[in-house]
């Protein structure tokens, strides 16, 4: 399972959890997206923006956690009925 979000929504909910403005965890969300994708293409050959080896992505910009849960559990119990 892979989640995804936008960026405007990852920096606005670290805002939330860490303090600061959308502004500055924009800024410092932009920052850590390049360093962890140089250092997991140089480290381990993989490139972050795609997501081929992902079973199931889930974009959790409109879903809160539970929301998330249970998009995941709905995919495990569909594939269980096969």
């Amino acid at each position: 399972v892979y989640l995804t979000a936008s960026p405007d929504v990852r920096a606005g909910r670290i805002a939330c959890r860490e303090n600061g403005t959308l502004e500055e965890k924009i800024a410092e969300t932009e920052d850590r997206d390049l360093k962890d994708s140089a250092r997991y293409k140089k480290i381990y050959a993989i490139d972050t923006n795609k997501y081929f080896f992902a079973d199931l992505i889930i974009n959790t910009d409109d879903n809160n956690e539970n929301e998330v849960v249970d998009l995941i559990l709905k995919a495990v119990e569909s594939l269980q009925s096969l």
